[in-house]
C-alpha cells in the first residue's frame, strides 16, 4: 500500500501554480491561495511519498501537514466506530450536545440499503 499524506506545495510564481494542474496530482485548486505574508503561493493536495520528491527535485516547497491514511482512520473510528452508535461528531461537534445526552440507538432499529422493505 502507498502511504499517502495531506500536504500543502509552496512556490512563488503563478505560472508554477499552473503548472501543477499538469502534474497528475490530487490538488484541490479551489482552496489554493496567496499567503499575504510571504507572496507564497499555497496550493493543498494529497500527494504519495513519489510525488513529494518528484515535486521537490523540480524545485518546489512541500509541507508535509499528516499521514492521509492515519488520519481517516482515526476520523472514521471517531465519527462512527460501531454500527448502533450514535455520530457522535454531528451531535456533539455539530450540534453542541453534551456528551451525556447522546444516547446509543438500538441496534435492530437501524436499517441499510440493502434491507428489504418487504421480506
Amino acid at each position: 500500500m502507498v502511504a499517502v499524506y495531506t500536504v500543502t506545495i509552496l512556490t512563488d510564481s503563478l505560472e508554477r501554480v499552473t503548472a501543477l494542474r499538469g502534474m497528475g496530482l490530487d490538488l484541490h485548486e479551489r482552496a489554493a491561495r496567496r499567503r499575504p505574508d510571504t507572496g507564497d503561493y499555497a496550493v493543498p493536495g494529497v500527494l504519495t511519498d513519489e510525488q513529494i520528491a518528484r515535486l521537490r527535485s523540480a524545485g518546489y516547497r512541500v509541507d508535509v501537514l499528516e499521514d492521509a491514511e492515519r488520519w481517516a482512520v482515526e476520523r472514521s473510528a471517531e465519527v462512527a466506530p460501531d454500527l448502533g452508535e450514535h455520530n457522535r461528531y454531528v451531535y456533539e461537534q455539530l450540534l453542541g450536545w453534551p456528551p451525556e445526552d447522546v444516547e446509543p440507538v438500538v441496534e435492530c432499529a437501524i436499517g441499510t440499503a440493502f434491507d428489504r422493505a418487504d421480506s
